[in-house]
């Protein structure tokens, strides 16, 4: 099975954005209570969060120059899929918050 490496560089949106999710973790308790499947799919994302860390590491500066990326290659690409697509959707809301401050900014 084909494992790939990635640079310093490459890791350093990764783990950002693992970090970022990592600060939702909490929803899974919520979501135990009121909706036990969406508890399990987030599960889910969590495991493939701490799986890819154990790669990509948890430390924020690592020292290492490549990362040989050891998870699945169909598990890898459905986490940097979703990665990817809660990073275009912090991006467009940001952006739309920006438009809307403009918008309703004095003007003078």
């Amino acid at each position: 099975m084909p494992r790939i490496t990635i640079t310093r560089r490459q890791r350093e949106p990764i783990y950002g954005q693992l970090r970022r999710h990592l600060t939702t973790i909490d929803d899974i308790r919520v979501f135990a209570d009121e909706d036990p499947e969406e508890a399990g799919r987030l599960a889910l994302q969590y495991a493939d969060d701490f799986r890819l860390f154990e790669d990509v590491g948890w430390d924020r500066d690592d020292p290492r120059d490549s990362i040989r990326l050891t998870m699945p290659p169909s598990d890898l690409r459905r986490v940097l899929m979703r990665l990817q697509a809660e990073a275009e959707g912090v991006l467009a809301t940001t952006a739309e918050e920006e438009r809307e401050e403009r918008r309703h900014a004095p003007h003078g």
